[in-house]
C-alpha cells in the first residue's frame, strides 16, 4: 500500500514534471489520486504523429509500497498508438513488434489488454531526490521520438497495408 506520504511525493514530482513540460510547450493535466483515480497522473498532449493525429503520454510512478524499494521511484511513460490493430495481423505485428524492441533506444513497445499497440518507457530515478529539469526534458525528447521512428511500419503492419517481412526489409 502506498502511504499518504509517498502518494504526496509523487504528486509533487509530477507537478514538478508538468512545469518542465509546459516549458516544451506541451499541455498538460495533472490527476490527483480520489475515488475515480488510483494514482496521480500526469497527462501531455505532444507533437502530433506522422499523420498529424494527436498523441498523449501519461506520467504515473509505479505503485509499489513503502518498504519494497528504499532507493528508487519508478516514473513510468506511457502511450496508446492513434489507430486499430486489425486482428487478422495481430500475429504479424507481434514479430514485428519483437523484432522492434530489440532496437529501441529506449522502452518497449506492445498490446496491451484493449488490443491496443503501446509504448512505455520505465525511468528510474532516486526516491529522495526531485527529477532535474535539463535530463527530464532530454528524456521526455527521447521518448517521444522514440515512438515516433517506427510508428508507421507498426501501423501499416497493424491495418494490414503492408507484411512484417516487407517493414523488416524497408527497415
Amino acid at each position: 500500500m502506498v502511504s499518504e506520504e509517498t502518494n504526496a511525493k509523487t504528486y509533487m514530482e509530477l507537478a514538478r514534471l508538468e512545469e518542465c513540460l509546459a516549458e516544451m510547450d506541451f499541455r498538460t493535466q495533472l490527476i490527483e489520486r480520489s475515488a475515480e483515480y488510483e494514482i496521480n497522473v500526469l497527462l501531455a498532449s505532444i507533437e502530433p504523429d506522422y499523420k498529424n493525429r494527436e498523441r498523449m503520454v501519461n506520467f504515473t510512478f509505479v505503485p509499489v509500497g513503502d518498504d519494497q524499494l528504499d532507493y528508487i521511484s519508478l516514473l513510468q511513460f506511457y502511450t496508446n498508438y492513434p489507430f486499430e490493430l486489425d486482428n487478422a495481423y495481430k500475429d504479424e505485428l507481434i514479430k514485428l513488434l519483437c523484432f522492434l524492441n530489440t532496437k529501441m533506444p529506449m522502452g518497449c513497445l506492445s498490446i496491451n489488454k484493449d488490443n491496443q499497440v503501446f509504448f512505455k518507457y520505465i525511468y528510474a530515478i532516486k526516491k529522495h531526490e526531485f527529477l532535474e529539469k535539463d535530463s527530464t526534458q532530454e528524456l521526455v525528447a527521447l521518448f517521444q521520438y522514440a515512438m515516433s521512428i517506427f510508428a508507421q511500419p507498426i501501423e501499416e503492419v497493424a491495418i494490414g497495408t503492408m507484411t512484417c517481412a516487407k517493414a523488416l526489409e524497408d527497415l
